[in-house]
Parts: C-alpha cells; structure tokens; sequence
C-alpha cells in the first residue's frame, strides 16, 4: 500500500470512528424497521431520507414477482 492509499485509509478509519455513535443509531433504527420480503417499503423509506439528506439521488425500485421467479429459478 503506497503512502497516499495509506494517508486516505487513516482518514476514513478516523471519520468512522468520530462517526461511530451516529452511526449504531442509523443501523439500530433500520433493524427495526420490519422489512419482509414484498414489505420493504419502511425500510426502503428510511434508506431514502438518510440518502437524500446527503445530497444523492435515490431510486426506489420495486421488484416483480416475475423478476424473483426467473432470479430463484437460476
């Protein structure tokens, strides 16, 4: 690992970790969220927000019951 990819990885591990209680707060919430197969929509939701505050756009995509037939099936 040359020095920059070295400096970048301290950095995130550095972020991370003055992120850590923000973060266990965004995971505990979501695990809460009842998400069953075909009843994501919470879930999916609550992802949005969390993206959208961050500037990104977000596509919630909603799968077909053929599109999981043909996925199972291979």
């Amino acid at each position: 690992m040359n020095d920059a990819n070295l400096k970048m990885k301290k950095a995130i591990f550095k972020k991370v970790e003055e992120k850590k209680a923000n973060i266990y707060e965004i995971i505990r919430r979501f695990v809460q969220i009842p998400s069953v197969t075909g009843e994501e929509k919470k879930a999916q939701r609550y992802m949005e927000e969390l993206y959208s505050l961050l500037g990104l756009k977000v596509e919630i995509l909603v799968p077909s019951k053929k599109r999981w037939f043909i996925i199972l099936a291979m």
